[in-house]
């Protein structure tokens, strides 16, 4: 299956996204971060609200299909 990067959009995460974040964290074995645990809809809340994290989402066909949720120390992400 082929894809043109053309329709996918990125922008950040939103409190109404958090439903369909928390999904996607919980959907893989290899997400990383919470070992043996699933992701609850305030954790991601917690990942959304705080300054030092930035969630960044892929959006295709007005569906979520990727986030990315990296935390910002010092000069480093």
């Amino acid at each position: 299956m082929t894809s043109d990067i053309n329709e996918i959009k990125i922008r950040r995460g939103l409190k109404k996204d958090i439903n369909h974040i928390r999904r996607l964290l919980n959907s893989s074995r290899y997400v990383l971060g919470k070992k043996n645990s699933t992701y609850s809809n305030d954790d991601v809340k917690d990942y959304l609200l705080k300054k030092i994290n930035k969630v960044f989402i892929s959006v295709k066909n007005k569906n979520i299909i990727g986030v990315c949720i990296a935390q910002i120390w010092k000069n480093y992400i």
